[in-house]
C-alpha cells in the first residue's frame, strides 16, 4: 500500500556523500589551478625583467652602432649597461662621456641624466643574483661590471670592475626571491646578447 503513495515522477537525488566528494574534487582542482596560476605569474615577472634587461643591452648596442649622440657629440666610451650586486634591485643604462676610451668604469655617484642614462628598478620580487665573467678561460664572480659598446662595429667591452680586467663573456643572473627561480642574460665579446633559462 505504501508503494502506491510514492509519486511516479520523483527523480533520484545526490546523496550527502556524493555531494561532499564532488565539492572536494572542485576544491582540489581550484587549488591546483591557483597554485599554477601564481607560479606562472612569478615566472612571467622574471621572464619579463630578463627580456627588458636584454632589450636595454641591445639598445645600448644599437645606439653605438647608429652613432647615437649625447647632446651634440657621440660619447667617447660608447653606450652601455652597468650592474652592481650591492644595488641588486636595479641596473643602469648610460652614455659613457669619458675622454679616455680605456676607462670603462661607470661612476654611479655621477648624475645619470648628465650621461643620458636611465635607472631601471626591478619589481619588488626580482633581484640581481649573480654576475659571472669569463676572462682567459677562468670564471670570476665580480661585484660590478660595465658592458659598453663602442663604434664603429660596435666593439663589445665587458669590463670586470672588481678585478679591473676585460672579459670575453658575461652572464647576468636574475632571481625571483619568492620562489628562487632564475633566468640569465648572456653577453659575449662579439656582441651576442641572449636570454637563457
Amino acid at each position: 500500500m505504501l508503494l502506491n503513495k510514492i509519486p511516479k515522477n520523483s527523480k533520484p537525488a545526490f546523496s550527502l556523500i556524493e555531494m561532499m566528494v564532488s565539492i572536494a574534487i572542485i576544491i582540489l582542482i581550484s587549488t591546483m589551478f591557483l597554485a599554477n596560476y601564481r607560479s606562472g605569474i612569478k615566472r612571467s615577472d622574471l621572464s619579463m625583467a630578463t627580456n627588458v634587461l636584454a632589450a636595454d643591452t641591445r639598445l645600448a648596442q644599437s645606439y653605438s652602432l647608429g652613432l647615437m649622440k649625447y647632446d651634440t657629440v657621440f660619447p667617447d666610451g660608447g653606450w652601455g649597461v652597468h650592474f652592481n650586486l650591492n644595488e641588486n634591485d636595479r641596473y643602469y643604462f648610460f652614455a659613457d662621456g669619458y675622454l679616455d676610451p680605456a676607462d670603462y668604469l661607470f661612476q654611479s655617484n655621477e648624475a645619470l641624466p648628465q650621461y643620458k642614462g636611465k635607472t631601471t628598478v626591478f619589481n619588488s620580487d626580482i633581484r640581481l643574483k649573480d654576475i659571472e665573467v669569463k676572462v682567459n678561460g677562468a670564471t670570476y664572480h665580480p661585484e660590478k661590471i660595465s658592458i659598453t659598446f663602442t663604434p664603429p662595429n660596435p666593439t663589445t667591452v665587458i669590463y670586470d670592475i672588481t678585478h679591473e680586467q676585460i672579459g670575453e663573456e658575461a652572464i647576468i643572473t636574475l632571481e625571483n626571491i619568492k620562489d628562487n627561480s632564475t633566468m640569465k642574460m648572456l653577453v659575449n665579446f662579439v656582441g651576442l646578447v641572449d636570454t637563457l633559462q
